[in-house]
């Protein structure tokens, strides 16, 4: 311990509340190293505020931006954790603003709903847009958030006139987004996360699947922190994963909650194609994709009845960025779409065209949708959202894109086969051979072209360890005719356990 850590810690101990009315009053400051945290090299592909390198273990604080105790953490201990921790290339931290309540059948806080007040929401979805807008000059505003706290009713105009006295750049977008809605789910997921790791109160900071108060004595969350980190200081990230699961769609209203294996800073999950035990169209609906978890369900169009009867669904997630799976290259990212076409550039050098795969991340529009694909190539590709064609337009959803490079690798310990079909799939059964043998594979697929403009997608059927069939299914809704012109499929097989 260096004799500044030591003067710090006694003056903040011994000080206590008085530290923190100097740092709100302006007359004295204990969070410098807060507003110029270090920001990982791509902070953009952090859905949540994050400081440090963006690969080292990462330790999620839960406050909330008008709760004191948080304030105390902030302006109190947050210096030295950055000083020991994050700023030597030790943890990453996120900040996650708790805007509603984690129970709402046992509130903290006197509310079945919002965790403070009803402007909670908009202060964290705002917050997220300076992160997204200026992810260098956030945590500036961040300290500032807490150095004066906003109170009462909390509007749009407030939050933007707080971002420019902190000189966030970018504070129009910032707050165009947070009105548009773009940060609704996000928000709303933090909800879901405090209650799957038990969040009592604000702050509260986990790490390792472990949960401390962090407001109080400094050494004390400083030597918390140290036995809580893994033996070995570099990331326990993974690039990503494949699963399967089976379910039954009883009611539109259920969704089914799949935790990820691994540990991700901002996932990127496709669960494309689903087997064929129901004949009803039907296709997989995401939300709620967080770091270690992810909701799904059966979703058929709306002019059927709603409830489908148990089908396997094939995942992947990644951690959004490009990856090297023993000489396979994955690129993972999103970017948001309408019913209109959106390009998508590739960062990873495939050497040729790859297999892609895309998914909506987000369930902002109600109406059910599916994405499609056209003009794949080593450079990029363009993706749409697609209702029922009785309906038509949609409104911006997140969608999640994977790049794969076609041929072999390995996820984890797993052996995997990335390919395309010949441009010759329809809505009959199509055969595939896979190159290799895959014991209990998992199986995603995704239509690599648009040749058929009616709303469809991949199912598959008869999934052995050296082959599959698929098809392209084309919705009802307007008549009942299905017939498709020849499409190219993409697929990923991957040896199961």
């Amino acid at each position: 311990m260096t004799r500044r850590d030591t003067t710090r810690r006694q003056f903040l101990q011994l000080a206590g509340g008085a530290a923190l009315v100097g740092a709100a009053t302006g007359t004295a400051s204990a969070s410098e190293s807060v507003s110029t945290a270090p920001v990982p090299d791509d902070p953009g592909a952090f859905t949540y505020a994050t400081m440090g390198e963006g690969s080292n273990p990462t330790a999620t604080l839960y406050g909330n931006f008008k709760c004191p105790y948080t304030r105390e953490f902030v302006l109190g201990n947050l210096d030295d954790v950055i000083d020991e921790f994050v700023a030597p290339g030790k943890l990453d931290l996120r900040y996650r603003a708790l805007a509603y309540e984690p129970d709402p059948d046992d509130p903290s806080h006197g509310s079945s709903y919002y965790y403070i007040s009803d402007s909670d929401p908009r202060i964290s979805e705002c917050a997220m847009g300076a992160w997204d807008a200026d992810p260098h000059g956030y945590w500036r505003f961040f300290r500032d958030m807490f150095e004066t706290q906003v109170s009462g009713t909390v509007t749009y105009d407030e939050m933007r006139d707080r971002m420019a006295d902190s000189g966030v750049d970018g504070r129009d977008a910032a707050i165009s987004r947070a009105e548009d809605g773009r940060y609704h789910d996000p928000v709303y997921w933090t909800r879901d996360a405090a209650y799957d790791v038990e969040v009592p109160f604000t702050p509260t900071l986990e790490l390792n699947g472990d949960t401390t108060a962090p407001h109080h004595d400094t050494q004390e969350v400083l030597d918390w922190i140290a036995d809580h980190l893994p033996a070995s200081s570099s990331s326990t990230s993974t690039s990503g994963e494949a699963g399967r699961a089976t379910v039954r769609q009883g009611s539109t209203g259920d969704w089914f909650g799949q935790p990820l294996s691994g540990t991700y800073d901002a996932p990127v999950v496709v669960a494309k194609s689903t087997s064929y035990d129901g004949a009803d169209p039907t296709h997989v609906r995401l939300r709620a994709v967080d770091d270690d978890r992810f909701e799904f369900r059966l979703e058929e169009w709306e002019y059927e009845d709603g409830p489908h009867t148990s089908e396997t669904v094939g995942y992947l997630a990644f951690d959004a960025g490009t990856h090297s799976l023993d000489g396979a290259t994955v690129e993972a990212g999103t970017v948001w779409t309408d019913h209109g076409f959106s390009d998508v550039s590739f960062d990873a050098d495939f050497g040729g065209t790859p297999v892609v795969f895309s998914q909506p991340q987000t369930r902002r529009g109600l109406d059910a949708i599916v994405t499609r694909n056209r003009d794949v190539s080593a450079d990029g590709m363009a993706v749409r959202c697609q209702e029922q064609d009785a309906y038509g337009a949609h409104m911006d959803e997140q969608v999640g894109y994977l790049a794969v490079g076609q041929g072999y690798g390995t996820l984890g310990d797993a052996a995997f086969e990335a390919g395309r079909t010949a441009d010759a799939v329809t809505h009959e059964w199509h055969e595939v051979t896979f190159d290799r043998e895959y014991l209990k594979p998992q199986f995603v697929a995704d239509l690599q072209t648009y040749h058929g403009y009616d709303a469809s997608q991949v199912r598959y059927r008869n999934l052995t360890s050296s082959g599959v069939e698929v098809k392209v299914e084309e919705e009802r809704s307007v008549d009942d005719e299905t017939i498709h012109r020849t499409e190219r499929v993409g697929y990923l097989v991957v040896e199961g356990t």
